[in-house]
């Protein structure tokens, strides 16, 4: 997002904490320079909805990657059942 909205990075290297999120925190920067009038409030909220639309797009991209690792588990636990069942066969 650096590439998108330079004007927040620079402001936001200006935060109290480095973890700062530009919504609800003290001492932010980014907010104070929207109050202020420094930074466009139009700007700011495009900047929060593309920040959330990333966040839900890497929420989805976890789950869809815990889901295929517990498929393919589940493969692999079929299988080597699958194999115990014919070894303790012979």
């Amino acid at each position: 997002m650096q590439d998108a909205f330079p004007e927040i990075d620079l402001l936001a290297a200006q935060c109290q904490f480095r973890d700062c999120r530009h919504m609800l925190e003290k001492n932010c920067a980014v907010k104070a320079a929207v109050e202020a009038g420094e930074l466009p409030r139009e700007r700011y909220e495009s900047y929060l909805k593309l920040r959330q639309e990333i966040e839900r797009l890497e929420q989805a991209q976890t789950k869809r990657g815990y889901l295929e690792k517990k498929r393919q588990a589940k493969i692999a636990n079929r299988a080597l059942d699958e194999f115990m069942r014919v070894r303790n066969r012979e």
